[in-house]
């Protein structure tokens, strides 16, 4: 039997003229009112062809921030320069956290999309390309994904640092130092952001005189890892002058476990580490860091994401680098 709108009246107890508004797209109610109706379209199988986010002209836009979210200073700062890059703007960012995000992306794809979001932001290191393929088999032609998080060959359009020259930087800062051997704690290989601070490290000790590479070491962006890496540090007999740790977790382990064996940094080891989170300026003494500007992140994504809502092409897998830059500190 065809349904009518005269049963999601009932349903909702909204009256007809109502129900027929909010289902055009008006603008005139409140966000309870049209989430009510809606659903009662929906539960009651309603033949509801999709309003467009565009169509309800509002005063904002809500966009989704999708990602893993872990413990730690990392994901906050993340989050954090979202909520300062809106200030002043029409948007809304929401943040969601998937634990599989594999199992469970497309349902909440789904979810946003109903819901008149405009786009999603997603920042899921493990996705490989494969899974983009996947998510853009299910992602509705009218409603924008973009990705913050960097692998070879994007098939989203993609936005993050610039981690080849944190790399490339960090190494030439050790050198203007004049600490003539260095060493690296690297991240998981698997992980392409890994590999690109590690390349741009290693190019740039191979290429110029007055510096040599003589340690690396495997991480996995823990606190622990680092503490791992000075064991195997402390186990060299050829020790490195200056260690490039590739993010700040690692660093700050490497830090606490050199000052426990009463070495001096940067007296005996310089040390530096990536993104700059306020555990840098925490510590004694103080690390030297590559800065990741979360807000120039965020406000590029969200101008990217913006293009995309307003193009009629397919999504398009292009990689765009934030710059970013060394803050040097005691450390060093």
């Amino acid at each position: 039997m065809k349904v009518t709108l005269r049963e999601i009246s009932e349903s909702t107890g909204y009256s007809l003229s109502t129900v027929s508004r909010v289902l055009r797209g008006s603008d005139k109610y409140s966000a309870e009112t049209v989430q009510s109706v809606l659903e009662s379209a929906k539960k009651l199988k309603y033949p509801l062809q999709r309003i467009h986010a565009t169509s309800y002209n509002r005063p904002y836009s809500n966009v989704s921030l999708i990602t893993n979210f872990k413990e730690g200073e990392f994901y906050s700062s993340f989050y954090y320069g979202y909520i300062k890059a809106i200030l002043n703007t029409d948007y809304k960012v929401s943040l969601i956290s998937l634990p599989d995000p594999r199992a469970m992306l497309k349902e909440c794809i789904n979810m946003l999309y109903d819901q008149h979001f405009r786009g999603a932001i997603l920042f899921i290191p493990e996705f490989t390309n494969e899974d983009y393929d996947t998510l853009l088999e299910y992602i509705p032609s009218d409603f924008s994904v973009v990705s913050n998080a960097l692998i070879e060959n994007p098939v989203l359009p993609t936005i993050t640092f610039d981690g080849y020259s944190a790399g490339h930087n960090v190494a030439a800062h050790f050198h203007s130092k004049g600490y003539r051997t260095a060493g690296i704690v690297k991240g998981p290989n698997i992980k392409a952001e890994a590999r690109y601070r590690h390349n741009g490290f290693r190019d740039y000790v191979t290429r110029n005189k007055g510096i040599d590479l003589i340690f690396e070491s495997e991480g996995d962006f823990t606190y622990e890892a680092g503490c791992r890496a000075f064991d195997k540090y402390m186990a060299t007999v050829n020790k490195p002058r200056s260690v490039f740790l590739t993010n700040d977790l690692m660093c700050h382990g490497f830090l606490e476990s050199a000052k426990h064996a009463g070495l001096s940094v940067p007296g005996d080891v310089a040390l530096a580490g990536y993104d700059d989170l306020p555990m840098c300026v925490h510590s004694h003494p103080t690390l030297t860091s590559v800065k990741t500007d979360f807000r120039r992140l965020a406000q590029t994504t969200l101008q990217v994401l913006n293009k995309q809502q307003h193009t009629t092409q397919s999504q398009i897998g292009i990689l765009s680098l934030v710059p970013v830059k060394i803050t040097a500190r005691e450390s060093s």
